[in-house]
């Protein structure tokens, strides 16, 4: 039973039951219809007897005869009617006359009398004649009756009960097994559909739906498959998109050690081709004191560009900081203090224009970073008597500086590890293309939007970072 598939169990579960059913109820009918059907005709002879009497009363001589007739007739009765010194009798079954005097026919015992005016009957039986009979006595006010009524008709009912009886039950079984195959059918049809549409799940398909349009168990569970099977499927494009970020990471970090090993390797030889000829005493190098403080100044570069270097390494894994809520109006007023220092000796004109009470809430530390990176590059790249301008509105903090202004091809890739212009290799600027990439990164671990864009006017860059999801 247990390797038997669904349809065939619910077939053979439902068509065994009904087979039962039916069975059992033919069976109640055979043995039960003779005794309903004997107590209702002992029910409509009492009637009719009582209707007799009434017309007995009502009746002449031969309206006497005439009803008795009937009654007689309608029974296949014997009747025997004494009323008010009326005497009649008729035999249409003969019974009367195999009666003994102790109330015994000679083939069967007459159970019948009268007991507080009410009519007691049993059944006899008359083996001669195998036929049954209903002996009834009815006194009242001026007579009496006594007769006989064939219970042939009882007879009849269970003779042709034999015949219909198999007859339906053949019936009702044919339609309990077409009944049980449409029944087994539905139920099976939408357990199919599920089946099927689990199969087409295990591919990994998109678009497939389990859907069951039915109000009940089979309808929530197509319904709880097509929840789950999306869920699940967001679950994988969830790991797709972190594993293509993980493997962009790792593309991203080979590229930043190949980029770093390649902008230390040109200091490093440097200091290391100098050391070299002052041992050796070779040429101009002989003069040391001049010599060492320039592989001082590389050293200090490389030191410097190994912190940057580090700094951006830390703010790629820095994963323990949690958000806070702060007044950023109070954070940039302190951050820019020592940037206006430096911009006033070197002659550059800082403004600000920041509005109070500015609340947003995000990773302070990794903000502040940023800030001072763009802060940072902005005087850096500005020169001697231009200016650089700070603004903070509700919606967006700027930057801006005067400066010659990036084009939109080295926009996209001045965000990339040390990176920088080709003008700016040449100036003393102590760049080394790190700042604005530790801003993208942080920037975008914090999720902030932001531009980076030549000022309207051509004269310079500014950098626009969104606070609308902050807020």
């Amino acid at each position: 039973m247990k390797k038997i598939k669904l349809f065939p169990k619910i077939f053979l579960c439902i068509v065994t039951l009904m087979i039962l059913v039916i069975i059992v109820a033919h069976g109640l009918i055979y043995f039960f219809m003779p005794n309903i059907y004997n107590w209702y005709q002992k029910e409509l002879i009492k009637n009719d007897l009582d209707q007799l009497v009434e017309k007995l009363e009502e009746s002449d001589e031969e309206g006497k005869i005439s009803v008795v007739s009937q009654f007689a007739a309608k029974w296949k009765a014997d009747i025997s009617v004494n009323h008010s010194g009326f005497i009649y009798e008729i035999q249409l079954l003969g019974v009367e006359s195999k009666r003994k005097e102790d109330g015994e026919t000679e083939n069967a015992t007459i159970v019948a009398y009268k007991e507080n005016d009410n009519i007691k009957i049993e059944v006899q039986k008359n083996t001669a004649e195998n036929t049954d009979y209903f002996y009834i006595t009815k006194t009242y006010d001026h007579g009496n009756i006594i007769t006989f009524v064939s219970r042939e008709r009882i007879e009849e009912a269970v003779k042709v009960s034999l015949i219909v009886l198999p007859i339906t039950a053949s019936i009702s079984i044919f339609i309990s097994i077409i009944f049980s195959l449409l029944l087994s059918h539905i139920i099976v049809k939408p357990i199919k559909e599920i089946d099927q549409k689990t199969k087409d799940m295990r591919s990994l398909k998109k678009g497939i739906v389990c859907k069951i349009d039915t109000d009940d168990e089979i309808g929530d569970l197509s319904s709880n498959i097509d929840i789950l099977y999306q869920s699940f499927l967001t679950t994988i494009s969830n790991l797709e998109e972190k594993i293509d970020l993980v493997s962009r990471a790792e593309e991203e970090k080979v590229d930043f050690l190949r980029a770093a090993s390649h902008e230390l390797k040109t200091p490093i030889t440097a200091v290391s081709a100098m050391l070299e000829n002052m041992i050796l005493n070779f040429g101009c190098y002989q003069d040391r004191d001049k010599y060492l403080v320039k592989c001082k100044r590389l050293v200090d570069e490389l030191t410097n560009m190994i912190r940057r270097i580090l700094d951006s390494s830390e703010i790629r894994g820095r994963t323990d900081i949690v958000s806070e809520t702060f007044n950023l109006s109070i954070l940039i007023n302190e951050l820019i203090v020592p940037y206006q220092i430096l911009a006033k000796a070197k002659g550059i004109e800082f403004q600000e224009e920041i509005v109070n009470d500015v609340e947003i809430t995000t990773k302070k530390e990794l903000l502040i970073e940023a800030l001072n990176n763009i802060l940072s590059n902005a005087v850096l790249y500005t020169e001697s008597e231009k200016s650089v301008r700070v603004f903070l509105s509700d919606t967006e903090a700027r930057i801006e500086n005067e400066c010659i202004p990036i084009d939109e091809y080295h926009i996209k890739k001045i965000f990339s590890p040390f990176y920088r212009l080709e003008y700016d290799r040449n100036k003393n600027t102590g760049g080394n293309g790190l700042g604005l990439y530790i801003v993208n990164k942080t920037l975008d671990q914090l999720e902030i939007q932001y531009k980076f864009e030549p000022l309207e006017d051509n004269l310079g860059m500014v950098f626009i970072i969104k606070l609308n999801n902050l807020i």
